[in-house]
């Protein structure tokens, strides 16, 4: 879902934005598993850190500012959404999954 908000080029139709709202909602749903603890096997553990909920909310806040972007059809505040979505993905992937980044 994140690769679909950032990548997304000139979305012209309605199914197009369509699909950026779908992930956009995905986003969403999977922050606010991440920040339950998620489905990972450390998981559980890694959700009493405190940079673990810091990210996870920001990752949410993110996904809430695409979805919005999207909703108004607004390209320019889609794109400074994504880049308010990479930050806390990149950072939380460099403290608990580092390997992730590298594939």
């Amino acid at each position: 879902a994140s690769d679909t908000l950032w990548g997304v080029d000139d979305p012209t139709s309605d199914e197009d934005w369509k699909t950026l709202e779908d992930a956009a909602n995905a986003m969403l749903d999977s922050g606010a598993a991440i920040k339950l603890g998620g489905t990972g096997p450390r998981d559980k553990q890694w959700v009493s850190q405190r940079d673990w909920k810091m990210l996870s909310e920001k990752m949410i806040a993110a996904a809430g500012q695409a979805l919005q972007a999207i909703r108004n059809k607004n390209l320019d505040a889609l794109f400074d959404a994504g880049d308010a979505l990479y930050q806390p993905c990149e950072e939380c992937h460099g403290i608990f999954n580092p390997a992730v980044i590298d594939q």
